[in-house]
């Protein structure tokens, strides 16, 4: 929470319940997202690692967040199974981000020994023009297509 209630007072306690209870509903609907972009990277990725480590991340440290919320202002025998279920909560976001990282082989760093288009380095690369578009979603930063320089380093896929 942004700042301590007074826990001395009944306003206070009040107060500091629905703010725990409303993070806690909040933190539900952030870990259902996140968990339902993960199920859908596993089936089509559209994600680098590095965007999916940033969603679980995330997702996380709010789960953390709210673990310190109801520890700090339910007693302990009220806190105890709620931080239970958030730490599950944790580890599974945590297990289904490592599932969809480890879906694909490791990111390797090439620099590139000719110039030319994503089509023609994902043919040289792989043998495979159709994996430009996969090159494409792992170097964003590419501003043309069309035209790689010489001597550049991009993110493939080491397969």
């Amino acid at each position: 929470m942004a700042s301590t209630p007074d826990m001395s007072t009944v306003a206070g306690q009040a107060y500091a319940y629905a703010a725990t209870v409303t993070n806690l509903a909040r933190t539900a609907v952030i870990t259902r997202q996140a968990s339902a972009i993960l199920v859908a990277e596993v089936a089509t990725p559209t994600l680098t690692p590095a965007e999916v480590e940033a969603v679980v991340g995330v997702t996380r440290a709010r789960l953390q967040g709210s673990i310190d919320d109801v520890m700090a202002v339910f007693p302990t025998h009220r806190a105890y199974p709620v931080a239970e279920a958030l730490r599950t909560a944790a580890l599974a976001v945590q297990e289904l981000g490592r599932a969809v990282i480890h879906r694909h082989p490791p990111l390797i760093s090439t620099t590139l020994t000719s110039a030319g288009s994503l089509h023609l380095i994902a043919h040289r690369l792989y043998g495979d023009w159709t994996r430009a578009a996969e090159l494409a979603r792992l170097n964003p930063g590419i501003r043309n297509p069309n035209f790689l320089a010489a001597g550049q380093t991009i993110l493939r896929y080491a397969k």
